[in-house]
């Protein structure tokens, strides 16, 4: 369902959680055409995830997907999982 308003709605509903955890996917666009993907930590680091433009060995549909800069990113994330933020 693209377009559809998925992380949208995600960021309204946890917006204002201080504990959040994890990542979402935004679409990365040149000229109207949508060209790959960025992800985004709750903690504000960003990197290119996916695009039609990528050379790896990794692909999803139409997207290459650069495994290290996905690996680069959670570090940060799988560190705030470990944490008591739950108990």
């Amino acid at each position: 369902m693209p377009r559809s308003g998925k992380t949208t709605l995600l960021n309204s509903l946890i917006g204002n959680y201080v504990s959040r955890v994890g990542f979402v996917t935004n679409e990365v666009r040149e000229e109207g055409e949508r060209v790959g993907f960025e992800i985004e930590t709750y903690l504000g680091k960003k990197a290119l995830l996916a695009s039609v433009n990528f050379n790896t060995e990794h692909q999803v549909s139409k997207y290459f997907v650069d495994i290290e800069n996905l690996d680069a990113l959670f570090p940060s994330v799988s560190v705030l999982m470990t944490k008591s933020y739950y108990t």
